[in-house]
């Protein structure tokens, strides 16, 4: 296994925990079992590309977060009803797929600017 595909499958175990979430639904988040993320996580197997390319998607979720969420408070937050999202948890928006995605990195961006709470 190369070292680029070791960093990719810690990066799953990563962001899935920062999300808070369990591997079946990280697994509905990039359209795959929950099973695929376990083996992804054990390194048995290899993300296909598409998969690598909805990681990294969010990924970015989480770079947007910097200076924006408390750390150690991303896990917390993406479990927290959100006015800004209809009370529902920025975890639940992100399952809709990719709209809930960018739903999410809107949400954050008025946060950074202070224009939603």
């Amino acid at each position: 296994m190369s070292t680029l595909t070791h960093q990719i499958n810690k990066r799953i175990h990563f962001v899935r925990t920062l999300f808070g979430c369990s591997q079946e639904i990280m697994g509905h988040i990039i359209g795959v079992t929950g099973r695929t993320v376990a083996r992804w996580e054990a390194e048995e197997t290899d993300p296909h590309f598409l998969a690598k390319q909805k990681v990294q998607e969010l990924q970015n979720i989480l770079d947007k977060m910097d200076g924006v969420i408390k750390p150690g408070k991303e896990t917390e937050w993406f479990n927290t009803p959100s006015e800004a999202l209809e009370n529902k948890t920025p975890l639940e928006v992100i399952e809709q797929g990719p709209a809930g995605v960018q739903e999410v990195l809107r949400l954050l961006g008025r946060l950074e600017w202070g224009i939603a709470t």
